[in-house]
């Protein structure tokens, strides 16, 4: 494997968000997001007519959300721990997967503190203020249930492995 070039999504005071990288082909599944929410062809699970419109709104509000994480190195909602030291962004059904690495091909997974249960029962994780410099966008999937699936936490987490061995060759 070789060194690639990784499409930058926001360069900002505290982190540089980037497409992680397959490793076959030098694909990224963000960089294909996005080209489908620009044409409204995302398969969104909630939607039955195509090309939805809204979807570049999705795309919009994806964007903003990397930006400000690039440019104050915290997200104030719309995110979800989920494994691993794997998160994810939340847009409307959107779900894409981040996680951060020092560009050397590892990772230290963050986890974020615990504080207790909201009023309606579910987990308040508080974002980490520790996260590396360099955040890669991975795995993206539209929310099916309540829970991530185990086969799309496993997808990420492949998707990091695949994006982080570029670093170490």
């Amino acid at each position: 494997m070789t060194k690639v070039t990784r499409t930058v999504l926001a360069n900002g005071d505290y982190h540089e968000v980037a497409c992680a990288v397959l490793a076959v082909g030098v694909t990224s599944p963000v960089t294909e997001l996005l080209e489908l929410l620009s044409s409204g062809m995302w398969e969104d699970p909630h939607e039955s007519e195509f090309p939805d419109e809204g979807q570049a709104r999705v795309r919009q509000r994806f964007l903003a959300a990397v930006e400000y994480l690039a440019q104050n190195g915290e997200l104030s909602k719309g995110y979800n721990r989920l494994d691993a030291g794997i998160w994810e962004f939340k847009i409307e059904a959107l779900r894409v997967t981040f996680f951060d690495t020092p560009g050397d091909g590892t990772y230290s997974p963050k986890l974020g503190a615990d504080h207790g249960y909201s009023w309606d029962g579910r987990s308040r994780i508080a974002f980490p203020d520790d996260f590396d410099e360099y955040i890669r966008v991975g795995h993206y999937f539209g929310k099916q249930s309540q829970r991530t699936s185990p086969e799309d936490i496993a997808r990420s987490i492949e998707v990091r492995e695949e994006d982080l061995a570029h670093d170490r060759h």
